[in-house]
């Protein structure tokens, strides 16, 4: 049978029946039919071995895929920087070789002809071979804005607003606002100040009228002010300032100024200040106890060694207390070994006024000799201090005096002065008398001739003579040149 070609098949006919029509079954009317089996590799083959005339590329039979010589030769080419807002170096649409791009360097809006393009730095702008068009940097996860340039090494952002899931940054990353159910967690941050001012707020946190929180380079921590003046400033205003300080099982010390400006040192759980320190400098210190306890070591645990206790008395508008000294024995027990009264100082817990220390005193004073009865005796100045101690009512005196005139001295005895008089005791009328002892050198009798003696109520001593059963007269023994040695102890007033 003879085989029909395609290229001989008439390109006029017009009748479907007619044998110069290509019948591809047999079963349409004609008498040509297509006889070879391989009709569509044929034609197949005809395609790849002139795929220019027909404008196909054939799949390589290994691959599956189209063979590189198929596709395009052109790729891109990096031409340098361009400015966006001059259009430097000159671009127009129509103009260029596909694949070209430059990285725009300068921000601004350009017309390169098919309208104006609004670019920023780290865009792309690129020829396709009819137009000019922006590529947007690598899409930025904070707000889908381009940040990428490969010839910086820092990141600008521009400021985007404050809607949800944005978030604004300026192109130094001055300003940052982070909105998010969940926060962000990090494993370390660190801020970075390096102004090279010690004030510089490196780190504030601020309710968008004043700064709450602020660390400075210098490394001072304000919290409530803007400019602390310590290393831990606290500030507020018309409310205790402070700190608090507790554990999980609710004790609770609060440190805080209050607004009188006194410093307090609180216990939350019971309620009460501990220590308060006034502004005038006082200092209170209060327990459930109103008791100190002091240590001097904690080698044995928190066994106290002291106690010093405010005691207050019962009584309405009483205000008086006293001050109680408590040492721990060797045995653990305690006991009181001094108290401070209104009455003076007590001893191991005797309270008494009667018992109560309420004086001492020390010093010098310059004794006169006066006869009993008339004239005068003169002590030299330079030898006429002599000491006395005060302790209670018991006042002791000693010393020497010496005697450098007389003028016609008479009486029976010679008056000594006293610092303090001689008292009257409550228990009976005469215990307040006492003798003392005096020596008499240079006097017209023996040195141990005379006698020392204190009588209630005077506020003298008495040199008396006392060679039989009663004084004589004494004041006419002195002549103006006697060393005179005292020694008494007396109740004083």
């Amino acid at each position: 049978m003879a085989t029909t070609r395609i290229k001989d098949l008439s390109k006029t006919a017009t009748t479907v029946n007619s044998d110069a029509n290509l019948v591809l079954d047999g079963n349409t009317g004609g008498t040509q039919k297509i006889s070879r089996d391989n009709f569509r590799q044929d034609t197949a083959d005809a395609f790849v071995a002139a795929p220019g005339t027909y404008n196909l590329a054939p799949l390589n039979s290994g691959t599956g895929k189209i063979d590189a010589v198929y596709l395009s030769s052109s790729s891109d080419s990096p031409k340098g920087a361009w400015d966006a807002s001059s259009n430097t170096p000159s671009l127009a649409d129509g103009s260029g070789t596909a694949g070209d791009y430059y990285d725009v360097t300068v921000a601004g809006s350009s017309d390169l002809g098919s309208g104006s393009i609004t670019f920023t730095v780290g865009d792309v702008v690129k020829y396709n071979g009819t137009v000019w068009f922006k590529i947007d940097s690598v899409a930025n996860i904070l707000d889908g804005v381009s940040t990428i340039d490969g010839a910086k090494s820092a990141i600008e952002i521009p400021d985007v607003g404050t809607a949800p899931n944005e978030v604004p940054l300026n192109g130094m990353l001055g300003d940052m606002a982070y909105q998010s159910s969940e926060g962000i967690s990090v494993a370390r941050a660190e801020v970075e100040s390096t102004t090279g001012t010690a004030t510089t707020q490196a780190l504030t946190v601020t309710d968008g009228s004043s700064t709450n929180f602020v660390v400075q380079e210098n490394g001072r921590v304000g919290v409530g002010t803007a400019s602390p003046s310590a290393k831990l400033h606290l500030q507020d205003t018309g409310v205790d300032v402070g700190l608090s300080i507790d554990r999980t099982d609710a004790k609770k010390f609060n440190i805080y100024v209050d607004s009188g400006g006194n410093l307090i040192t609180r216990d939350q759980g019971a309620g009460v200040s501990r220590v308060v320190v006034l502004g005038n400098g006082d200092v209170h210190y209060q327990t459930s106890s109103a008791e100190l306890a002091l240590y001097n070591d904690l080698t044995h645990g928190s066994i106290s060694r002291a106690f010093v206790k405010c005691e207050g008395r019962s009584g309405t508008f009483n205000y008086g207390g006293d001050l109680v000294f408590k040492l721990r024995n060797d045995d653990y027990s305690i006991s009181e070994r001094a108290r401070f009264t209104q009455n003076g100082l007590c001893f191991n817990g005797d309270t008494a006024a009667a018992n109560a220390l309420d004086a001492y005193e020390e010093g010098l004073w310059s004794a006169t000799f006066t006869p009993a009865t008339s004239g005068t005796i003169t002590l030299a100045g330079s030898v006429n201090a002599l000491r006395y101690t005060i302790v209670g009512r018991v006042a002791h005196i000693q010393g020497k005096v010496d005697v450098t005139a007389v003028s016609s001295p008479v009486g029976n005895y010679v008056k000594v002065s006293l610092p303090t008089a001689v008292g009257v005791p409550d228990i009976n009328e005469e215990s307040g008398s006492t003798a003392g002892s005096v020596v008499v050198i240079g006097a017209a009798g023996s040195m141990n001739d005379y006698t020392l003696l204190a009588v209630e109520g005077d506020d003298h001593l008495r040199i008396y003579k006392g060679t039989g059963s009663t004084p004589v007269a004494t004041a006419a023994d002195f002549n103006g040149n006697e060393e005179v040695y005292i020694n008494a102890t007396y109740i004083v007033a």
